[in-house]
This record gives structure tokens, sequence and C-alpha cells, in this order.
């Protein structure tokens, strides 16, 4: 937190306190789709965890055998305008007109419609009007108001506790806490047990709603091939790591915490568009230094898995990139309060 940027958090609460107030009032209309809404948002800047939220929702709907459809604005995408990521059939575009996030789950769930537009209103309309969907999934919409939800999920990040940060831009908080207030569900990831008590006492003192805990692992690794390396199997091993993702201190705690000696590290800003000679700078550590893995995260793999097709094969199938597993405890409440919704 900078001290001095204090006096231009207190402008920039204030006008997220007048947005707020007009949508509250009625004065700024809402637009409602016809089907259930699920909305996956946080109140503050990196990476809470939203992404992993949407997939175990994902997850959870196509069991019911559910058309799903996802809706985000492509955060870094270098398109303008609506537009169609997936079909539900095939990916229509690649990561830098989608945005990455988006794209990692067009790859990961082909058969989930999914699009992008600044104005989610206008492609919420879209996807409407031309497929028969179940189920909508807001991604990143809590402070974006303009459509209808049936059910406001709040991702925080238990590892960076909002009750003690400041606002944009002197902290982190892209809304001052009360704003839960807004939420039906929080979900708090990457916590202790305690830092979770300590959270969910402050969050019940604001409003009195469900609240989930949700633990993050590392348990395996793939590559190129499709070739698997558990967790344990880290330890010891000379790795190359590199990431540009929110919060890359959990994602590097992790690795860590294998046993594994990190011999080169690579931190890129979030959403970090990979070049070429990135990788290479990247590579060029291996034969110096006699490393068994590189290891990234999934969002960072979907970018640059065109790539290595530049590299040897040597080279290339030492890129791991970590599958990340989602254990939610109450799981049975928490959809339960999902099927509330979806059969209301």
């Amino acid at each position: 937190m900078t001290l001095i940027l204090l006096p231009f958090s207190f402008v920039f609460g204030f006008a997220v306190y007048i947005k707020n107030f007009l949508y509250d009032k009625g004065i700024i209309k809402i637009f409602k789709v016809n089907k259930p809404v699920i909305s996956i948002g946080n109140i503050s800047t990196g990476g809470t965890g939203k992404t992993p939220i949407i997939e175990m929702l994902i997850d959870y709907l196509l069991q019911k055998k559910l058309c799903v459809a996802v809706i985000s604005r492509g955060y870094k995408r270098k398109s303008k305008g609506s537009l169609l990521v997936s079909d539900g059939k095939k990916i229509l575009t690649d990561y830098q007109n989608s945005g990455d996030e988006t794209f990692q789950l067009a790859k990961k769930y082909p058969n989930v419609i999914i699009g992008v537009d600044e104005k989610r209103k206008r492609i919420a309309n879209i996807l409407n009007n031309n497929y028969k969907i179940d189920v909508f999934l807001l991604d990143d919409a809590f402070q974006h108001r303009k459509i209808f939800r049936d059910l406001d999920v709040l991702v925080i990040d238990g590892g960076k506790d909002p009750f003690y940060d400041f606002l944009l831009p002197a902290g982190n908080l892209r809304e001052r806490v009360d704003a839960i207030k807004r939420s039906d569900v929080v979900m708090v990831t990457k916590t202790t047990e305690n830092n979770f008590r300590n959270i969910k006492k402050h969050i019940l003192e604001i409003k009195s709603l469900p609240i989930f805990k949700v633990d993050f692992d590392l348990h395996y690794f793939e590559n190129i091939k499709g070739n698997l390396l558990n967790y344990e199997n880290l330890n010891s091993k000379n790795i190359i790591l590199f990431c540009g993702i929110g919060n890359p201190d959990f994602f590097v705690g992790q690795i860590i915490k294998s046993g594994a000696k990190i011999i080169k590290k690579f931190i890129f800003r979030d959403h970090y568009d990979y070049r070429v000679k990135d990788l290479e700078k990247i590579f060029n550590e291996v034969d110096k230094n006699n490393i068994d893995y590189i290891i990234t995260t999934e969002k960072d793999f979907v970018k640059i898995i065109d790539k290595l097709s530049l590299f040897s094969n040597e080279v290339k199938e030492k890129v791991f990139y970590g599958k990340l597993e989602k254990s939610l405890q109450d799981k049975l409440e928490f959809f339960k309060v999902i099927e509330n919704v979806i059969y209301k």
C-alpha cells in the first residue's frame, strides 16, 4: 500500500459508490436474460481463483446434461466487439483474440459455448437468441452489474485478506469490503483453516450467507505429448519455473513445497503474451544448468503450445504445466445452492 495514493483511492471509491447507487436505485436499468445466470467475480485485483471456480461449476453443470454458456469481456484480448470463441463444437478463434483465460476454458471444455464482448449484455443477447442455453456463467462480473444474475458468487483470495486492504490505486480492492452484501455466496481460496475462520467471521458481520473454503493443489503435471508427471517427482529435481499470472507467489510456493530445486525463475506480468525470444531465453538455460523439467501454469501453456514446435523435442518435452485440483469443503451444500438457482 502506498500512502501517497490514498487521496486517489478516495476518488476511486466515490466513483464506485455513485455507480452502485445508480444501479441500486434502478436509475441504470439491468438487462435480464430469460435463463438462469450465475456470476463469478471478486472485489480484488489479481488471481483470486475465479477460473478454477468456473471450471468447477462447468464440471457440475455438464454432469447435469445442461447446455452451458460462458460470457467474458476477454480481458487483454486484441479483438473488439462481440466474438464467439466456441460454439460448443469447435473453437473459432485464438487466444490473442479471445483472451488467455477464455481460450483456456474453450480448450478444456469444447462442448461449452463461450462468447466475449466488452459489452457483455450484447453477447448475452446474441447467444440467448441463437442457442438453446440452459445456464449462463458470467466471468469476472461482480462489478459488471448491467446483466441481472440469479446468483452472485464472490471469490476471495484468503492469502490476501481484503479486510486489511485499501481501494485502488493505494491497495488492491475494486470496491469496499462491504460490497460483500451484494453477493449470495462467498468462496475463500488459497488459505489456511485459521485464516478462513477469521475471514468468515468478518464476512458474517456484513451479511449472513453461505461461505465455502476451496483448496487448490497441484497433484500432477502434463506436457505437450500428454505425458504425466506426479507432484512428488519434482522432489530434488532441477527445474526452471516461468509464469505470467495474477498471483505468482501461490504457484511458486506450491512448487517450493514439492522439494524441487528452482534453478531459474521467470515471472512475467499477468496475461503476458509470450514471444519466441522469451521462450528462447528460458530454454537456453536448460543445457547450462542441467535442467530436468520446465514448469509453468495451464494458463501460460495454452499461449506457448503453438510456439513449442519451433524447438527441439528434447526441450519442448521438458515443459510441463500444472493441472490444478480443486477441493471444496461442504460440496453438497454448495451444489444444493446451485441447483436451487437452476431448477427454481
